[in-house]
């Protein structure tokens, strides 16, 4: 089946060039006086006279290709047809390859279209079938598998993409998000009361007002020194040997 279209295309193209050759050929060339006056700017590209007697009003495209059609074919009519015929055909060709350019943009923009409302579609069924049995986990990287909701949110409610984009990689991939995996859509718990609960659980003094909007910067804050702390005490890191360090890196 694919090599009979092949078959067919090829002697339509056949059909058209030999139909286009007879019809160019046929007919004979019509010579216009301005067409004249291009063709006198010949004697100054073949340097008869002089380049000062060029006419600014004359533009040097035309003269050129008729220069070089005459320098490859000869001054004849026959010469002249020959080489108007070989910048038709480029002409046809170049039209089809502009026209074929603009149909696969178009099918591809189209192809685009339908991949996005497939993708969107796809999203939305998952969102669908997402039960009281899966995490918030699960909620968070479906979130992250599709890149146009995430526009679409952050549009809708003002937010910086970049910023919230970055926000879910980090919590989705953590290998610290246990809380998250372990807390499900039907759990009606008070996060804060988990997060209290489980560092009270390792010594920390945690309350509610410590994990407000406005104070929860000056917890993180406060955690990283405790992090730094353990370390510090784990590798038995002294002033002396900081100042060391630090004299070394200024050496």
């Amino acid at each position: 089946m694919k090599n009979n279209k092949k078959i067919l295309k090829a002697g339509t193209i056949t059909i058209l060039f030999l139909l286009l050759t007879f019809f160019f050929f046929r007919y004979t060339i019509i010579i216009t006086p301005d067409g004249t006056s291009y063709y006198w700017y010949l004697s100054i590209l073949n340097r008869v006279n002089s380049m000062s007697s060029w006419s600014i009003t004359r533009g040097p495209t035309f003269p050129v290709i008729l220069y070089l059609i005459t320098k490859i074919f000869g001054e004849s009519i026959v010469g002249l047809k020959i080489g108007f015929y070989i910048l038709y055909l480029l002409n046809i060709f170049l039209s089809y390859l502009i026209l074929k350019y603009i149909y696969l943009n178009n099918n591809i923009n189209l192809l685009k279209d339908m991949y996005e409302e497939y993708e969107n579609a796809l999203f939305l069924t998952k969102v669908n079938l997402l039960k009281e049995e899966d995490t918030i986990y699960n909620i968070l990287l479906l979130a992250c598998s599709n890149y146009n909701y995430l526009i679409e949110f952050t549009k809708k409610n003002n937010i910086d993409f970049n910023y919230i984009y970055n926000i879910l990689i980090h919590i989705v991939y953590s290998p610290y998000n246990n809380l998250i995996n372990n807390l499900f859509i039907k759990d009606e718990k008070d996060l804060s009361l988990i997060i209290i609960d489980k560092y009270n659980l390792y010594g920390g003094k945690l309350n509610k007002e410590m994990l407000t909007k406005d104070n929860i910067d000056n917890l993180i804050n406060n955690l990283k020194l405790v992090i730094d702390n353990f370390y510090i005490k784990k590798y038995n890191i002294t002033e002396e040997k900081i100042s060391f360090i630090k004299e070394g890196r200024e050496l």
